[in-house]
Formats: C-alpha cells, sequence, structure tokens
C-alpha cells in the first residue's frame, strides 16, 4: 500500500496548484459555468475546453481523495505529506461550495473502492 501512496503523492504534487481539487475551477478566479458544460462561456472558454477543465479535475478528485489514505499511516510515517494534503483539501472543502459539494457526493463510491483493500 506504501507504494500506491507514494505514486499517488508524486500525481498529488504534478497538478497545477493553484487548480481546485474537486471542481474544475482553475484557480479562485475562474468563473467559467462547468455546469453548463456544452455551451461555450462568455469569456471565450470553448465546450472542448471546459470537457478538458471537467476530465482533469476527475483525476485531480480521484487522487486528491485517494490521498485520504494517508490517515490511516501513522503520523511519524505521513508527515509532512499528510500536513500538507490536509491542508489542502480543508482550503478547498471551505472556501468552494463546488469542491465541497463533490466531495461529499464522492464518498460512498470511494469507500467501495477501499473494499478492494480490505479484501
Amino acid at each position: 500500500m506504501n507504494e500506491a501512496i507514494i505514486q499517488l503523492w508524486h500525481e498529488f504534487k504534478e497538478w497545477p496548484p493553484q487548480a481546485h481539487l474537486f471542481c474544475p475551477k482553475l484557480n479562485d478566479d475562474d468563473c467559467t459555468n462547468y455546469d453548463q458544460a456544452n455551451v461555450p462561456d462568455e469569456d471565450g472558454v470553448t465546450v472542448e475546453e471546459k470537457h478538458r477543465r471537467i476530465e482533469a479535475s476527475m483525476q485531480r478528485h480521484v487522487n486528491a481523495y485517494n490521498l485520504s489514505l494517508l490517515m490511516g499511516i501513522p503520523p511519524e510515517e505521513a508527515g509532512d505529506w499528510l500536513r500538507e494534503w490536509t491542508d489542502t483539501v480543508e482550503k478547498y472543502l471551505t472556501t468552494c461550495d463546488s469542491c465541497a459539494r463533490e466531495w461529499h457526493k464522492s464518498r460512498e463510491r470511494f469507500l467501495k473502492g477501499l473494499e478492494s483493500y480490505v479484501s
């Protein structure tokens, strides 16, 4: 399991630092309407670009959610990784309603996925 967490961590560190973890926003100033993914935005974001951003956000979301496995590692082993992950997740869950909504919508799917680790 530690190898999986190491891989997840490296993926986590590759994401753009300003991109939200659980929604498609590229930064806090991103006002694109992702709920209407098949309609271009007034600010020039194309449908194709919206879909690309949504797909990237799904990858960030899964990656960040899976890194919650860090909470199951003794703190002395998880160290800075756990603190950095926690700080980043808390930032988006407390400042972005879209991120908070997506986090909670994914809980059941994540827990079912954990069954493969336990079995």
